[in-house]
């Protein structure tokens, strides 16, 4: 395929919705790794979104090229480029020989005092938002409906909207994440 053919094809594509589902899918892979650096802020100052957005630029310059005849599905394309982009980081000497700083230690191994109510609320919530990630892993619609709502997106149209996903299925995936986080919060509390 010439670069001008796969430049066009590259054009065609619902970009909205290939970021999402792509941000969606690096920030699952991020989450389940041991991030010396912490899961926000990756080694080389990256955040999630810009492994996304790597992927997709390595696609559009050709630096990762993209053929439509051997993989038609362009997110695969470019989840595999972000998987590629997530294990050079882990491999990175960034991430392999940072220690902790040492107030980083004190704030793991401290237990929380009464002033850090807060703290101790978010890291509640975090264990909890980790739980339901772990039981949806391999669902894809329930993956991507979960960013959105960590997102800030809260409505089933917003939701669809932005996924490019009937109503009805974001409802669905919304159920199913309900019944999950009433779950796992009746085992936190029996």
């Amino acid at each position: 395929m010439i670069q001008s053919e796969r430049l066009e094809r590259l054009k065609e594509q619902d970009w909205p919705g290939i970021i999402l589902r792509l941000t969606a899918h690096a920030a699952y892979k991020v989450e389940r790794l041991r991030w010396q650096t912490g899961k926000k802020d990756l080694p080389r100052g990256m955040q999630v979104k810009d492994l996304a957005m790597e992927a997709i630029k390595m696609a559009w310059t050709g630096e990762r090229k993209w053929n439509p005849e051997k993989q038609p599905d362009l997110l695969k394309h470019l989840k595999s480029i972000v998987d590629s982009l997530v294990s050079h980081l882990v491999e990175s000497a960034e991430h392999t020989q940072r220690e902790l700083p040492r107030e980083e230690l004190e704030q793991v191994f401290d237990p929380p005092d009464d002033k850090s109510a807060d703290a101790l609320d978010e890291l509640i919530a975090a264990d909890v938002i980790s739980k339901v990630k772990n039981r949806i892993k391999g669902d894809e619609d329930l993956e991507l409906v979960l960013y959105c709502i960590e997102e800030g997106l809260s409505t089933p149209r917003d939701i669809a909207q932005t996924l490019g996903m009937p109503v009805d299925r974001v409802y669905k995936a919304k159920k199913k994440i309900g019944i999950i986080l009433k779950k796992i919060q009746e085992e936190n509390n029996g």
